[in-house]
């Protein structure tokens, strides 16, 4: 069977929960720099040829500086080739899992955390084995391995989850916890390209990471990432960290994922974290809104992050059927009360900016009718902010001012909300809706009609109904 077989068969097989990545041997630091230069070389004419371009006809946004346009046109030629047909999925998880350099004055710590049978079970029996509250979502009984359901090891089951703690020099005894998700559409990405960015966090927010390699589709499809997240979580309450020390975070699918996690644990009756940062979450893998479609010349997201062998499947992460599960777009669930403080950060000409607002929007107001199960529970209070001219995930270009500022408000916010002496000031969240300019200066607060999802500054920006 060669390896494009293999990856239809598990691309098709949402089921199949357990089955192993391809076995690699380990690189040498020589092979990794060859693999390096290998990547990079098929992007250097678009390089090239982005400079002149800029001078002669312009970027796509008028404010980018040059660094940004180079860098969008070369991710949009890398988003291109990886789409194509004769590129897998592993091509892409092996080149992410280039190890990024750790600044001086952090340490690293690789640990490796045990499957919780208790994350396992919440999905096996339908998603709601621990909960007192209304199914979320109908939920069929997923077909788990033996190995997997198999309780043993004082309720813990399966192989374990990758791990790194990251922290700076003098944070090493921290009791608060940033859990870090990675994007990458739950098919690439690592915790070692996102080094930079949660030592950023310890030391902006005073913290310890715990930055996680959850496991990947096709290999792993929907709900083992889910899965993965949460038993990174109740390993730290096993641990003894309080519940209102830890805070989730991540970048599209790591920010949808960090959504899914916290209705999870609402849902099943959980101690619920401190709150969640999110940048750019992927909460809608219907790709159904409008700027999904209308974005395309200024975001470097593919149209659609789709294998060509995939047929009418959109994703690997989930079938067509799954992907109004509300654990697998966050978006679609019935209520989004009752979650603790969420931070949003979206770019205003990114693919996912619609879904993003239609989600703090329905959080944090009464948008859509509520299910009467859900009213025991008080609206969400969120924090949503939103950046002019700015792409998707644009926190990890560092060069940029708005960046700057984005992770210094996320710094903020983590600080608050594991602050007990300043969880009062939250009350005022829900009516935090900013807008930044790209000199990363705030501009005004933008207003939200319940009633139609509509966002307004000086009536140009907008987002559509559900």
């Amino acid at each position: 069977m060669n390896n494009e077989e293999v990856d239809l068969e598990l691309a098709v097989s949402l089921h199949s929960t357990l089955r192993n990545e391809p076995i690699t041997k380990k690189d040498s630091k020589f092979q990794q720099h060859l693999k390096t230069l290998r990547f990079i070389m098929p992007y250097l004419p678009t390089a090239l040829y982005s400079v002149p371009q800029y001078y002669l006809r312009g970027p796509a946004v008028k404010s980018w500086p040059l660094q940004l346009h180079v860098l969008i046109n070369v991710i949009k030629r890398f988003s291109k080739i990886a789409n194509n047909e004769t590129s897998t999925p592993y091509q892409l998880q092996s080149f992410t899992k280039l190890k990024q350099a750790l600044p001086i004055g952090f340490i690293l710590k690789p640990i490796k955390v045990k499957r919780s049978i208790k994350a396992v079970n919440f999905f096996k029996n339908g998603g709601m084995l621990f909960s007192k509250f209304p199914k979320e979502a109908e939920l069929k009984n997923f077909e788990f391995d033996e190995e997997l359901t198999r309780e043993k090891n004082n309720g813990f089951a399966g192989p374990g989850v990758d791990c790194d703690w990251i922290f700076k020099n003098g944070l090493e005894d921290s009791k608060k916890v940033i859990i870090y998700l990675h994007g990458g559409a739950y098919v690439f990405g690592s915790k070692e390209v996102y080094r930079r960015l949660c030592s950023q966090y310890s030391e902006g927010a005073e913290c310890r990471v715990l930055a996680v390699n959850y496991r990947l589709a096709p290999q792993n499809p929907f709900p083992c990432a889910v899965i993965d997240a949460l038993s990174v979580y109740f390993y730290l309450l096993d641990e003894g960290f309080s519940a209102n020390q830890i805070v989730f975070s991540g970048d599209s699918a790591g920010g949808g994922l960090a959504l899914s996690t916290l209705l999870v644990l609402r849902d099943g009756g959980f101690s619920s974290p401190a709150g969640a940062i999110c940048f750019s979450p992927w909460v809608d893998l219907t790709n159904s809104l409008p700027s999904f479609r209308l974005s395309g010349k200024t975001d470097y997201l593919p149209s659609q992050a789709r294998d060509l062998k995939l047929g009418d499947r959109l994703h690997y992460y989930a079938e067509n059927k799954e992907l109004r599960n509300p654990y697998v777009s966050p978006l679609f669930a019935k209520s989004l009360r009752g979650l603790p403080p969420i931070l949003i950060q979206v770019g205003s000409v990114e693919r996912l900016r619609d879904e993003c607002v239609l989600f703090a929007t329905r959080a944090s107001t009464s948008f859509l009718k509520n299910n009467s199960d859900y009213d025991i529970f008080d609206h969400t209070k969120v924090q949503f902010e939103i950046y002019e001219d700015q792409v998707h995930v644009f926190q990890i270009f560092h060069f940029l001012p708005c960046s700057v500022t984005a992770m210094n408000r996320a710094f903020d916010f983590c600080k608050s909300i594991t602050d007990e002496s300043s969880v009062e000031k939250l009350i005022n969240f829900n009516s935090s809706n900013n807008l930044f300019d790209p000199a990363g200066k705030l501009v005004k607060m933008v207003t939200f009609d319940p009633t139609t999802g509509l966002y307004q500054k000086n009536g140009v920006l907008r987002s559509s109904k559900l």
